[in-house]
């Protein structure tokens, strides 16, 4: 088998199909065909099943999905080593990370970054989605939680503190723990459900607190406005409210309880932490959010 036809076969099951591929891949969609007919002949059955409206794999073409994944991810590998040895100061970086880093660390400090480096083009994508850098050729991923995806090289940025805080008026109301129950609560998440359990804690002992859900939202900075605006309990990030709160849009319930951390990491695929430009832009990002004092700063 021709390990550059496994790579085809990889792009097909990614995208979805042989358009689609044959477009990622920069070749005319006869020329994807052809090759997909003679790894099919090689591989000694078909991998796709042409009767349905979608090109859907078949058992053999997702048992060699694996050992394709592998060539591709080795292929990045030798790419990220080859660009190790160019200069630092040109190139281009795709960045992805949610949309609240995005606006709030990495829209400035690209546009420095590129104002030192002018030889460098940036990508940049805001999403609340995950990513995964190899396969969506990023150079960097910004996440907020741990990747655990084994290919990928994982750095711990930094944690921030959650607090609960609501409309002053709600806020005013809440003087015990056991006053939370009597309010719903907005969840900051790609998944709606009916309630939330909340790990809080005091600083002396850790207790479970279940709140019912009235709005379930993906992005942290709306979740601000929909407390600030209503009658619910939202669990935040301290540096985003901090804003709302010196406004008098939003007050802080119970001070002194944390509901939990969030860690913030970046990922990136092996070795892309040799290439010059990354590493420069990976210390440029640690000395922003230092500057910012966004969170606690990880190692």
């Amino acid at each position: 088998m021709d390990p550059g036809d496994l790579l085809l076969l990889d792009a097909i099951i990614r995208e979805g199909g042989i358009t689609r591929a044959a477009r990622k891949l920069g070749e005319p969609k006869a020329t994807i065909s052809r090759r997909l007919q003679r790894l099919e002949k090689d591989a000694g059955a078909p991998l796709f099943d042409r009767t349905s409206r979608r090109l859907r794999p078949t058992a053999l073409a997702n048992d060699l999905s694996g050992p394709a994944e592998a060539i591709r991810i080795a292929m990045a590998g030798a790419r990220a080593i080859a660009d190790a040895t160019r200069s630092g100061d040109s190139g281009s970086l795709r960045i992805a990370a949610p949309f609240l880093f995005g606006r709030l660390v990495l829209a400035p400090l690209v546009g420095r970054f590129l104002a030192d480096y002018t030889n460098v083009r940036v990508s940049l994508k805001f999403s609340n989605e995950p990513v995964d850098p190899l396969r969506d050729e990023f150079d960097l991923a910004i996440q907020i939680s741990e990747p655990t995806a084994p290919y990928l090289i994982r750095t711990k940025l930094a944690s921030a503190d959650l607090k609960l805080y609501a409309a002053p008026q709600v806020a005013k109301l809440i003087a015990h723990g056991s006053d939370l129950e009597k309010h719903p609560t907005i969840k900051t998440s790609n998944d709606a459900t009916e309630d939330v359990s909340l790990r809080l804690s005091d600083g002396h002992r850790y207790w479970e607190q279940r709140l019912r859900v009235i709005c379930t939202v993906n992005d942290p900075e709306a979740a601000c406005f929909v407390a600030s605006a209503g009658h619910a309990i939202a669990a935040l990030p301290e540096f985003l409210a901090n804003g709302f709160v010196a406004r008098g849009e939003l007050m802080p319930v119970l001070p002194r309880i944390r509901s939990g951390s969030v860690e913030i990491f970046a990922s990136t695929p092996q070795g892309r932490l040799g290439v010059p430009l990354v590493r420069a832009f990976m210390m440029a990002l640690k000395k922003q959010l230092k500057t910012m004092r966004f969170a606690k700063i990880g190692a």
